[in-house]
């Protein structure tokens, strides 16, 4: 692989080749992901090792890329996304063979490392922080590892990720084959957990693809509802009041000046089936939840 063609403006991407019907294809091949829906996160460019180059779309990732230096280390980048509720599916593939001592995908809190200078480690899983699985087949977490699958070393290997934050599990899939259950208790994990992928060997490429959730409780619909609108609008008295002709929010005992109740209202026409108290309380437990969780 040439630098060029690292950095060039139309990287590969799947999603643009294949368009929304080969996806809408893929939703459909897999019973795991019925009820699931597309959504989108990237790359984060405030969230990677140095060592870590993103392309224009920040899909694409390529490592250790100098034309005049070997791999210094190892290196890593996490999504601009942290999950703390519902069930969530991405793929990335290997648009290289992968191999040296290690290339990696998994999750991690925001305190995992995402770089490892003149160290060539498993970076994903070397503590506590940290879930991953290495080419090579092993599962790494904090610091310890075990036979999970077989190597894989082919090009356009495709790695699917299944985190369900409501049972607690981690599981990989290699090409559309589910692997099995690779980690669990991570409904225990107090933190959002960020797609991660890292690697040690020079000009290796990692490109996302699919990615799709699903909600599955009335608590993560308003979860969802919360973090979608405190994270657009920045602030709670932003939240917009929609005018409801056959309620007033007084009347239904909300107070307008409470973020809980405002969230209510502006969701009140996603959640219409449902009796406002019991909403009401979804809400505030939800609220909790995500404060304690840094979601918010």
């Amino acid at each position: 692989m040439s630098l060029k063609r690292c950095l060039r403006s139309t990287p590969h991407i799947p999603t643009a080749i294949l368009g929304e019907q080969h996806w809408t294809t893929k939703l459909l091949a897999m019973p795991v992901l019925r009820d699931h829906t597309c959504e989108s996160w990237e790359w984060d460019t405030k969230a990677k090792s140095p060592d870590a180059y993103l392309s224009p779309c920040r899909q694409a990732v390529y490592f250790h890329i100098s034309p005049l230096l070997e791999s210094q280390g190892t290196a890593g980048v996490r999504g601009t996304k942290g999950f703390c509720y519902g069930e969530h599916y991405w793929e990335i593939e290997f648009l290289e063979p992968p191999y040296g001592s290690s290339v990696m995908v998994g999750v991690g809190t925001v305190n995992a490392r995402l770089h490892a200078g003149e160290q060539f480690i498993n970076l994903i899983g070397m503590d506590a922080e940290s879930w991953g699985l290495s080419y090579k087949g092993f599962l790494w977490h904090n610091g310890r590892s075990h036979k999970y699958t077989e190597p894989f070393y082919d090009r356009n290997t495709v790695i699917g990720v299944l985190l369900d934050r409501t049972t607690g599990t981690l599981t990989f899939y290699r090409n559309g084959e589910n692997l099995g259950l690779a980690f669990s208790d991570l409904d225990q994990v107090g933190n959002a957990l960020y797609p991660m992928v890292s690697s040690t060997a020079p000009e290796t490429e990692l490109q996302l693809g699919l990615r799709t959730f699903r909600l599955s409780s009335l608590q993560e619909r308003c979860m969802h509802t919360i973090t979608h609108c405190l994270g657009r609008l920045g602030h709670t008295h932003l939240l917009p009041l929609p005018h409801d002709q056959h309620a007033d929010p007084g009347a239904l005992g909300l107070d307008v000046r409470n973020v809980s109740d405002r969230v209510l209202i502006y969701g009140r026409y996603d959640y219409g089936y449902c009796k406002t108290q019991i909403l009401k309380s979804a809400l505030m437990e939800s609220l909790t939840q995500l404060q304690v969780s840094q979601c918010l």
